[in-house]
């Protein structure tokens, strides 16, 4: 009997042993969360192609200014490596997204080749035989977790250009999409307020999802105006809401979204110097209204700058203008950033992502 015990007991501590031995390499090289800073983007290029017309042109649409801003800022941040820098240091192959840019008629191109190994011979097949350029995305865990990879590939210099020409707004969107869950993230890493959220819906009609670290600075019900902000040591993020009845096709306009923001700015929003008030400042940059769908509900987006009259204080803005369809009331969210010698961008975008939360 105690042999048999002890028969068992040596089986299975070699099994233990077997299934450990074999799991540990897996635990080892499990994969890293891909890092890197949002809106930062690697280019793998050749050096001549990134030092030539095709990586001006790509630097020119990539990282050209971000709509709109007091200082000019790029789209995206990009950093350029060769394949053989890429290779050289595990770290760089462990950011989140990757542009690679292959000139085909260079077949030995290490980026070329680079390319040929991860999309295929039949793809490239295909170009060379049809127009000469094309583009591929895929997401995927390849060297890290969450990591994004573009493929841009053309025969040539002028099939290249042509293909970012051509490509870039998709190529733009595609990184947008991947980045917007950590954009989310930042904006909501210290939660919802909850009773903001139902004070909001309470008093507008609307659902807006606002974060945790928001307050209330101002309420005013005669006028259905609230103001509510975070306040930080580098920033001073803002969010208007006001409704008023829908009367006039024009109120839905840039004119009317325009008359209606510097409407509340006048009223609400000033410094500690006398007569000073917000307005929008379309002298120095334009204000650039575009037509757009907010969760299946039309609305009228606007990006901008702001000035304070009689002040020396200014910043980015976006608002949106819908019409509620459950009430037939105009809807105006305004979210503007006050933010000296501080980057906008990242923070404009946070508004963005908050703004785009609300429902009826």
């Amino acid at each position: 009997m105690k042999s048999s015990c002890a028969f068992l007991f040596i089986s299975l501590l070699l099994l233990f042993s077997a299934c450990t031995e074999e799991s540990t390499p897996t635990v080892l090289q499990s994969l890293p969360v891909a890092y890197g800073k949002i809106n930062q983007v690697v280019v793998v290029a050749d050096e001549e192609v990134w030092e030539g017309a095709v990586g001006d042109s790509l630097d020119y649409h990539l990282a050209g200014p971000f709509l709109l801003l007091p200082r000019p800022e790029p789209i995206f941040d990009l950093i350029h490596y060769t394949p053989e820098e890429l290779q050289k240091d595990p770290v760089r192959k462990q950011m989140r997204n990757y542009v690679f840019v292959a000139d085909l008629s260079d077949e030995d191109s290490p980026t070329t080749q680079m390319v040929i190994s991860q999309l295929g011979p039949e793809r490239i097949r295909k170009i060379r035989a049809g127009k000469g350029y094309g583009i591929a995305a895929w997401e995927g865990d390849k060297w890290a977790k969450g990591q994004l990879f573009v493929y841009m590939y053309g025969l040539g210099a002028d099939k290249l250009i042509r293909n970012i020409q051509e490509n870039s707004d998709a190529v733009i969107q595609r990184i947008k999409k991947h980045e917007r869950p950590r954009i989310e993230a930042t904006a909501y890493q210290a939660g919802e307020h909850e009773e903001l959220i139902t004070e909001i819906q309470d008093k507008f009609g609307i659902y807006l999802r606002v974060p945790k670290d928001y307050f209330k600075a101002v309420y005013d019900p005669d006028n259905h105006f609230m103001w509510i902000r975070k306040e930080t040591k580098e920033l001073s993020s803002n969010i208007l809401i006001h409704k008023r009845p829908y009367t006039s096709t024009e109120q839905f306009s840039k004119e009317g979204l325009k008359r209606i923001r510097d409407e509340l700015g006048r009223k609400y929003i000033s410094t500690r110097i006398e007569n000073t008030y917000m307005r929008i400042d379309d002298v120095h940059l334009p204000l650039i209204v575009t037509p757009r769908r907010v969760n299946n509900v039309p609305a009228l987006e606007a990006r901008g700058i702001w000035e304070i009259v009689n002040d020396y204080m200014g910043g980015p803005f976006i608002s949106l203008l819908m019409v509620n369809p459950k009430t037939n009331e105009i809807i105006f969210l305004d979210g503007f950033i006050w933010a000296p010698g501080e980057d906008h961008r990242d923070y404009l975008e946070q508004l963005e992502v908050i703004l785009n939360t609300v429902k009826f």
